[in-house]
């Protein structure tokens, strides 16, 4: 990941930087582009105490370049390969900028967090690369949750560990995984179980040499072939490589309707770059096989085998990953197409009686009956009966989806690859003609047996938006080791964004209601030292503009108008 950790900041607590106003400081992931805020009224505040300026005029910047490219035939993928190479510098510029706003942003809340604990002045030692430890308490490591819900999951430090704690000294489990590097001997990164409130963070100490006994209450588990925790067991194909149980233990009822996870080859010789008139695509002329199933983790944390495919010209390696208390399964995908006038999907065969089928929008989601039609979606997709049994399955870019009708239930069926031509409107296909979605690309989605959408929508926030994870120093600040920056009663409601207003008048924040049901409650913000009442309708959005000099919260319209 990259990151500032590599050359820590080595102030003391004398050159500590004073305090930060109140506010929100929570960009997204590298992979998004949204605003932080600073009120207007707080700038010169803001840039006296911290050097850093509001970022409006950086993200207004970036985000005409994204909006630039929502063209449509961009957008959809039927422009000439020179457009996507343009398209492909703007939107890495952009999403380059919000990564270093990102940065910015944390760095400069993490420079005021008292990372010490004790108040002796015992010097820091470099251990390792970029840990800096203090006696008797290690080296501190923040993590950031930009959700306005609280996390409690394995996270990935870029560094070898023998013990971690958290700010209260308790020891928090970890477990050594292979990392991206392969420096001599040093290949190993470190999980460990993070738990950090909403909007905010948690300070844990990492220790280079000294271990704990932390143990997990339920540890994931990878024997073999089979995956399993508390909630679920994953029994893999030797042979094939497809899922050949994914059995539900918290309900005590197998999910699997045949082999899952298997990628297809549909034949697309026929549609032009538009599929003008075409709504299905489901003429299988092969899938990918000789499977090569390897068991790459074996737990506590985590455990998780490899699954390695072929076909022709392509191969796909799909790393399955079943973390402790984790009610889902994650695959970490990277496909090297090489088939033209083909589309790949993976395929998910269900048990459910009479399923239906809910496709997620910006903001909600809808119903549709059982197809051999391709729907778009965006970060998740399910099918289920009545009684709960079913599948949801959350993606971080994939946006074609079909769910049709099996002797078992439903087959969901997800489009991760399309070798069509170049905007090619039914033109002559000669030798010079060019094919899309060739070569290397990487993708994340996740399988669960949880089909609440409420649930569901947090997962798949998670998956598009990960934590951040900050390196430090040991020295005195004069924020708490542990924030919560809101707190939201009930579990249908989600704060999406948390801006300036444009006319710097207050903040303004984007809600809308996750489960399909009427949300009433409480949101109390902590970042603001405010609180309101709320009542949504069912998948209602809500655009509220706070202003904490004068204590009122006020809805708006979406357009701040």
């Amino acid at each position: 990941m990259k990151s500032f950790i590599s050359s820590p900041t080595t102030c003391s607590a004398s050159e500590a930087l004073p305090p930060l106003p109140q506010v929100s400081t929570f960009p997204p992931a590298r992979a998004q582009v949204h605003s932080s805020f600073a009120p207007s009224r707080m700038a010169s505040s803001w840039e006296k105490s911290t050097g850093c300026g509001s970022a409006r005029e950086r993200l207004k910047e970036a985000w005409e370049k994204v909006l630039f490219h929502q063209f449509h035939d961009i957008l959809a993928g039927c422009s000439i390969q020179e457009a996507y190479d343009d398209a492909l510098n703007a939107l890495g510029a952009a999403q380059d900028m919000g990564w270093e706003i990102t940065q910015e942003a944390l760095h400069r809340i993490s420079w005021k967090v008292r990372t010490t604990r004790g108040l002796s002045q015992t010097p820091c030692q470099k251990n390792a690369l970029v840990l800096w430890e203090k006696e008797g308490e290690g080296a501190p490591v923040l993590v950031f949750n930009p959700h306005s819900f609280p996390l409690n999951l394995p996270v990935q430090l870029n560094t070898t560990v023998a013990g971690v704690c958290d700010a209260q000294g308790r020891p928090v489990p970890c477990q050594l995984v292979r990392g991206p590097q392969t420096n001599f001997e040093d290949r190993t990164n470190t999980l460990l179980e993070a738990q950090v409130p909403a909007y905010g963070y948690a300070l844990f100490y990492v220790f280079k040499d000294q271990a704990f006994n932390a143990k997990v209450d339920h540890p994931a588990k990878g024997e073999g072939y089979t995956l399993e925790n508390q909630f679920l067991k994953v029994e893999f194909d030797p042979f094939t490589g497809a899922i050949l149980s994914f059995y539900d233990k918290e309900h005590d009822r197998e999910l699997s309707g045949g082999p899952m996870a298997k990628a297809l080859v549909i034949d697309n010789q026929l549609p032009d770059t538009w599929a003008h008139g075409l709504t299905v695509f489901d003429q299988v002329v092969g899938q990918l096989g000789q499977a090569q199933v390897t068991l790459v983790e074996q737990g506590p944390l985590r455990a998780a085998i490899r699954v390695t495919t072929g076909y022709q010209n392509t191969t796909l390696r799909q790393d399955f990953r079943l973390a402790a208390h984790s009610r889902e399964l994650e695959v970490s995908c990277r496909l090297d197409m090489g088939e033209q006038l083909k589309l790949l999907k993976l395929s998910f065969p269900l048990r459910a009686k009479d399923p239906k089928a809910l496709y997620s929008l910006p903001y909600g989601f809808e119903e549709h009956s059982l197809s051999r039609e391709e729907f778009p979606t965006h970060k998740w997709v399910m099918a289920f009966s009545e009684d709960g049994a079913g599948l949801s399955l959350c993606n971080d870019g994939k946006y074609s989806f079909s769910i049709l009708s099996h002797p078992q239930g439903a087959e969901l069926r997800m489009t991760i690859a399309r070798g069509c031509i170049y905007a090619d409107h039914y033109g002559v296909r000669d030798q010079l003609v060019e094919y899309q979605d060739q070569g290397e690309q990487f993708f994340r989605y996740t399988l669960s047996p949880d089909t609440d959408p409420a649930s569901t929508v947090r997962r798949a926030n998670l998956l598009n938006m990960s934590p951040e994870l900050v390196l430090e120093t040991h020295h005195q600040g004069s924020l708490e080791p542990v924030y919560q920056g809101v707190d939201l009663e009930g579990e249908n409601l989600v704060l999406s964004a948390a801006k300036e207003a444009e006319d710097g008048q207050g903040v303004i924040l984007r809600l809308y209601e996750t489960g399909g049901r009427p949300y009433h409650g409480r949101m109390c913000l902590p970042l603001l030292g405010m609180e309101t009442e709320l009542s949504l309708g069912a998948q209602e959005i809500k655009t509220l503009r706070a202003d904490p000099s004068t204590g009122k919260v006020e809805e708006c319209l979406i357009t701040e108008l």
